[in-house]
Formats: structure tokens, C-alpha cells, sequence
């Protein structure tokens, strides 16, 4: 998925779930409505641009990256996110998806609801062994 191709998504997803009228609903400020707008579009521009494969460095300046789709994009989002907040109080709780915490460390974890061979973490079948 390309920039435009993203950014046409997320417009089209803001109109079909009406989130430009629930600010304004939201809101006795008309200008304060229209400044939030105006910083969701400035992220799904942000968004899309990660999706088109250019980023910022530390200057300002855009240089190019790997391409990614909209849902690689928002979970790298989320992993930053994640550490972000981790630095910051160590002791806490994170909860997580599998998918989520990769490159993570934590000095314990739980994994619930999990099935023994549900999971392609085990390490060999049993007729394999024999």
C-alpha cells in the first residue's frame, strides 16, 4: 500500500464512521473542534507517508524507507508505544499480544489461554521424534 493508496483509506474510514461530526458534537469550542481535526488528518498524513516508504530523520528531513502496509505501520505504532511506556515506570503490567511483544523482554510472562500446539512454538511432533 502506497501513501495515497493509505491515506485515501483512512480519509475514507474517518467519513464512514462520521469522526469529523463526533469532535465537533463533542465540543462547545468550535475552534478547539477544528484544531483536533486538523491534527487527526496531520496523522494519517503522517501515517501515510510511513506507508509510501519516507520518513523524517532527527533534521526534518525526508528520506526513504521501506514500504509498509497501514497495519505494520500502526503496530510498529503500538510496539514504540509500548517501550515508550515501559521506560518510563518498570513496574507495571503490560498486556500484549503475542504479535505485539516481539523484540520485547520482560522478566516474566504469562501467556493465557494458550493450548499446548495451538501456537507454531512447538518444537517438533511427536511421529518426527520416533
Amino acid at each position: 500500500m502506497g501513501a495515497e493508496d493509505a491515506r485515501a483509506f483512512m480519509t475514507e474510514w474517518l467519513k464512514d464512521i462520521g469522526y469529523e461530526k463526533h469532535l465537533y458534537d463533542g465540543e462547545d469550542n468550535e475552534k478547539v473542534a477544528a484544531a483536533r481535526w486538523t491534527n487527526v488528518l496531520e496523522f494519517c498524513d503522517w501515517m501515510a507517508q510511513r506507508c509510501g516508504g519516507e520518513i523524517d530523520d532527527a533534521a526534518g528531513v525526508a528520506i526513504a524507507s521501506e514500504r509498509k502496509n497501514l497495519l505494520e505501520v500502526a503496530q510498529t505504532i503500538a510496539l514504540l508505544s509500548t517501550i515508550s511506556e515501559r521506560e518510563k515506570d518498570q513496574n507495571v503490567v503490560t498486556l500484549s499480544t503475542l504479535h505485539a511483544s516481539k523484540g520485547l523482554e520482560w522478566p516474566h510472562v504469562l501467556l493465557a489461554g494458550c493450548v499446548e500446539g495451538m501456537l507454531p512454538f512447538k518444537p517438533e511432533d511427536e511421529a518426527a521424534r520416533r
